[in-house]
């Protein structure tokens, strides 16, 4: 079975406090720990400096870089790959 979910984002009035990185890890407890998926996916624009370190400091492990993936304002972009199996969802 395939889920997607497409965006995770914090108003910016709420930004600096990491709720973004307890969302995650919450959202990572129940899709792999309560649920069972095996595997949960994350792409990130290559130049969302900020989306990729989130990514990383929650514990995903970046896997490789698709490149040119997607047009935005006329320009392609990189998207980085990122993954967390199931097995690797921190205690």
């Amino acid at each position: 079975m395939l889920v997607e979910g497409r965006r995770l984002a914090v108003h910016p009035r709420f930004r600096g406090r990491r709720l973004g990185d307890e969302i995650a890890r919450a959202f990572q407890r129940l899709v792999l720990g309560e649920l069972g998926f095996h595997r949960l996916e994350v792409q990130v624009y290559g130049f969302n400096e900020r989306a990729l370190a989130h990514a990383e400091r929650v514990g995903y492990v970046r896997e490789g870089v698709k490149r040119k993936a997607y047009l935005k304002s006329g320009e392609w972009q990189d998207a980085v790959m990122f993954s967390m199996l199931q097995d690797e969802l921190p205690d």
